[in-house]
């Protein structure tokens, strides 16, 4: 179990990690190839649960000018009657490292995963884990998003933001509605996150931080929203998403 660590607020941090944005392009390969689980290495540094959780807390707080954070994905994830792991990978998508693992895992009973990401799977990623579930039918997924990862969010085309108008409408199709079909699968639900789940994230991985309530309604003064209105405006965007494509 992780080591606990007292927080009177939520550091900003930096990662020497890859970006997403230099693993994903806007191309007109569809293919649906099986992906090769197996070639899949499982060699993937530690992470520090703390800088983690900031690094995913922070993800588009300020969506006028810092990007740094949505444009790294981490993972932590939790199976049933085990203790919380975290992945922050390098070389591939955190999720492709995820099903490497839980693929490794043989249970004839009910698997109960939970997952918190601070970027939602891409499209290619969510057809990975939708193929997961098809070949491994003992698992439940709950999967938890902070960010909607390339998508053109309805709450942000409402308020005028203009990094909406940077994003590519094809690929915004495309993950959107990769998103939408992992949310239809009857083993997977996709939520957004609410103060009781970060707090049981902050549970998971055994860090104190004090005053989270207040913390988590304030706006930073770097930041144009708390996370709490973030996280509502999430909770939107996944409705709209579900009742748009619906």
């Amino acid at each position: 179990m992780y080591k606990k660590t007292d927080f009177d607020s939520c550091g900003k941090g930096s990662f020497d990690l890859q970006r997403r944005d230099d693993e994903e392009s806007d191309s007109d390969d569809d293919s649906d190839d099986e992906t090769d689980y197996e070639g899949i290495s499982d060699d993937e540094p530690e992470a520090d649960p703390v800088d983690v959780f900031n690094h995913m807390y922070n993800t588009v707080l300020n969506h006028e000018y810092n990007w740094s954070y949505a444009g790294i994905t981490l993972l932590v994830y939790w199976v049933s009657g085990q203790d919380p792991k975290v992945i922050k990978s390098v070389k591939r998508h955190s999720e492709q490292t995820l099903i490497k693992r839980l693929s490794g895992m043989y249970k004839k009973e009910l698997m109960r995963v939970r997952v918190y990401l601070n970027n939602s799977p891409c499209e290619y990623c969510a057809r990975m884990l939708l193929d997961f579930l098809t070949r491994k039918r003992q698992v439940q997924l709950t999967i938890y998003a902070a960010s909607l990862y390339k998508i053109k969010r309805r709450s942000c085309i409402t308020k005028g933001e203009p990094h909406v108008h940077g994003l590519k409408k094809r690929l915004s199709d495309k993950n959107t509605k990769g998103l939408k079909k992992l949310m239809d699968h009857k083993r997977c639900k996709v939520k957004a996150f609410t103060e009781k789940t970060w707090k049981d994230l902050l549970d998971a991985l055994d860090i104190k931080w004090k005053k989270f309530e207040e913390v988590y309604q304030t706006r930073d003064v770097e930041d144009d929203r708390s996370r709490r209105e973030e996280d509502l405006h999430i909770k939107e965007d996944l409705k709209h998403i579900d009742e748009e494509e619906n």
